[in-house]
C-alpha cells in the first residue's frame, strides 16, 4: 500500500521501470508555483490515480483519472491567460459558465472550448495530437457515468487506459500554458 513519507510516496512493491521514472519525473517537474498553482491539483488527481492503480483499485482509477482532465480543462477555462479570450467569446463570467455547465460532459466541453482555443492560438500540433486520444476520452468518461450511475465494474485494462490518457491530456495542455508563456 502505497503510504506518503515526509514529501515521498513509498509503495510497498516493486515498480515497472517505467511507471518508477514516471512517478519521479512528477515529483521532480513540479510546476513554477507562480502560474501553475491551481494547474496543480489537476497532477496530484492524476498521481492519486497512479496510486489507485497499483492499489488494484481500477474503478477508482479511472474516476481519478478523468477527474485530473476535466480538472485541467476547467482550470484552462476559467483562469488567466486564456479565461480573457473566453471573456471576449462570452462577454460575461456567468455566460461562461453558463455555457461550460451546458456542454455537460468531458467530450464535448473539449470540443467546445479547448479545440477553438488551439485553434486561434494555431497550434495545430497539439490539435492533432488531441483528436488521436478523444475516442478514448470519449469511452472514459462513459465508463466514468457507467461506473458512478450504474455500479459498473472497470478492470485493470480500463485503469491503465484511463491514466495513459490523461497523462497524455495533462501533458497536452501543459505544452498549451508552456507555448503561451514563451
Amino acid at each position: 500500500m502505497p503510504v506518503k513519507v515526509d514529501s515521498i510516496i513509498v509503495i510497498g512493491k516493486q515498480l515497472e521501470r517505467e511507471v518508477h521514472s514516471t512517478i519521479l519525473s512528477y515529483m521532480i517537474k513540479g510546476f513554477p508555483r507562480a502560474f501553475y498553482d491551481s494547474l496543480s491539483s489537476s497532477w496530484e488527481y492524476l498521481d492519486a490515480a497512479i496510486i489507485s492503480y497499483y492499489r488494484e483499485q481500477w474503478n477508482l482509477a479511472v474516476l481519478q483519472s478523468v477527474i485530473a482532465m476535466e480538472s485541467m480543462l476547467s482550470n484552462i477555462v476559467f483562469n488567466k491567460p486564456f479565461k480573457n479570450y473566453f471573456m471576449k467569446r462570452y462577454r460575461s463570467e456567468d455566460e461562461l459558465r453558463k455555457k461550460y455547465k451546458s456542454a455537460q460532459n468531458l467530450p464535448n466541453k473539449i470540443s467546445k472550448f479547448l479545440f477553438p482555443l488551439l485553434e486561434i492560438l494555431d497550434l495545430n500540433n497539439i490539435i492533432k495530437e488531441l483528436k488521436k486520444i478523444m475516442p478514448d476520452i470519449a469511452e472514459l468518461y462513459n465508463l466514468r457515468n457507467g461506473i458512478v450511475h450504474e455500479g459498473i465494474e472497470g478492470n485493470e485494462k480500463d485503469a491503465k487506459r484511463a491514466v495513459k490518457t490523461a497523462k497524455k491530456f495533462l501533458r497536452l495542455i501543459s505544452s498549451i500554458i508552456e507555448s503561451k508563456s514563451m
